[in-house]
C-alpha cells in the first residue's frame, strides 16, 4: 500500500432538536432533516467518518487510527484524540457542561471534553453564554435547584471571526442563530443544566444531569473571554489557539504557499474558498487529516483553512 500523506474524510450529519439549514449554504452535500451538526474529522463512536478517497477509502478513521499508526507520528493513545464538527444552532442549545479528563476517566470514557469554538456566524444579539456567577458550590446548587437562571449564567460578546476557548466546567449554551466549527477533543459527554422546559419529538422534557453538573462545573467560573482573531497578508500561518490538549492554526492563502509541518499530525478543514494542497483540490467544508507523513505542504488558491493538532504524549 501507498502510504498515504493526506485522508480526505466523508462528513456525517446529525440531526438535532435546535438543528436548522444553514448548512445548506456552505456545503453541497447536504441531506433533509434538522441538521444540527456536521462532524467532519471524528473517530469517535457517535460519528466515525470514512476515509473518502485513496488507498484507504471506506475504511472508517478509528481503524485507520489502530492499524497505522505510521500515519500519527507512532501516537500510543488507543482513539483518535481530536474531533471537529459544524453547529448551526437555529434555537438555542442547553445550558452544558463538560468534563475533564480525570472526571471523564471515572466513567470510563477516554478523554474529557476541552473545546473551543471559530464563530462564523453570530447570532443577532452578538451574544453567547459562557461561565456563571456563583461564588461557591453552595451557591451553585441553590441557584440551579431554583431556577434562578439571570443571577447564575454569564454572557459575553461574539461576533464573527471570535474565537472562544471552552474549559472542562465551564458552563455554556450556544444560541440561537449561531454558526460555528468547534474543535474539540474526541468525547460526546454532555451534561445538560437547563433545557428551557423544551420537549422532545415525543414530547418529553429532555433528561437534565444535575448531580454531574454540580460536579463538574468549575467554581469560582473559569471561563475565558471570547477574542478576535485577524488576518495578516504577511503571515498565512497564525496560531490561534494553545490549549491543553490541543493547539489550532489559521491558514490563510491567496496565492502559492509552502508550510513546513512539525507537529505530527494535523485535522484541517477549508471554511473558505478553493485550491488544492499538494495538487488534491480541496474546497469550502472539505476536511482531511495530513499524515505524519508529509512534513510540508503545498498550497495554492484562495483558501481558508483551520488546522488542529494534538498535544503529543511521550511514547511508551
Amino acid at each position: 500500500m501507498n502510504k498515504p500523506t493526506m485522508l480526505k474524510l466523508q462528513p456525517i450529519y446529525q440531526e438535532k432538536i435546535w438543528g436548522g439549514r444553514l448548512f445548506e449554504t456552505m456545503f453541497d452535500d447536504v441531506p433533509s432533516g434538522r441538521l444540527g451538526e456536521r462532524w467532519v474529522i471524528s473517530a469517535h463512536g457517535n460519528g466515525d467518518c470514512l476515509i473518502a478517497e485513496g488507498p484507504l477509502q471506506g475504511q472508517k478513521l478509528s481503524w485507520v487510527f489502530a492499524h497505522h499508526k505510521e500515519l500519527f507520528a507512532l501516537d500510543p493513545r488507543t482513539d483518535f484524540p481530536l474531533l471537529l464538527k459544524y453547529i448551526d444552532a437555529s434555537d438555542d442549545l442547553s445550558v452544558q457542561v463538560h468534563p475533564d479528563d480525570e472526571y471523564a476517566h471515572t466513567i470510563n470514557q477516554p478523554y474529557g471534553k476541552e473545546e473551543s469554538w471559530l464563530i462564523l456566524k453570530a447570532p443577532q444579539s452578538k451574544l453567547i453564554q459562557l461561565g456563571h456567577h456563583a461564588h461557591d458550590k453552595t451557591e451553585l446548587a441553590e441557584m440551579i435547584d431554583n431556577g434562578r437562571w439571570k443571577d447564575l449564567l454569564k454572557y459575553q460578546t461574539i461576533d464573527r471571526d471570535y474565537f472562544v476557548p471552552v474549559r472542562p466546567g465551564t458552563l455554556h449554551a450556544i444560541l440561537k442563530g449561531t454558526l460555528l466549527l468547534e474543535i474539540q477533543q474526541a468525547s460526546d459527554t454532555t451534561y445538560r443544566v437547563y433545557d428551557y422546559g423544551r420537549l422532545d419529538q415525543a414530547g418529553k422534557p429532555r433528561p437534565l444531569h444535575l448531580k454531574e453538573s454540580k460536579e463538574v462545573i468549575a467554581v469560582p467560573d473559569n471561563s475565558v473571554e471570547p477574542y478576535q482573531i485577524s488576518t495578516d497578508p504577511a503571515n498565512p500561518r497564525q496560531v490561534i489557539f494553545i490549549g491543553k490538549h490541543f493547539s489550532v492554526e489559521q491558514w490563510k492563502i491567496d496565492q502559492s504557499t509552502k508550510l513546513k509541518l512539525t507537529d505530527g499530525y494535523y485535522a484541517v478543514t477549508a471554511i473558505e474558498g478553493a485550491g488544492s494542497i499538494n495538487g488534491t483540490p480541496i474546497k469550502q467544508g472539505d476536511s482531511f487529516v495530513l499524515t505524519s507523513l508529509c512534513d510540508e505542504v503545498v498550497i495554492d488558491g484562495s483558501l481558508r483553512l483551520i488546522a488542529a493538532y494534538p498535544k503529543m504524549e511521550p511514547k511508551p
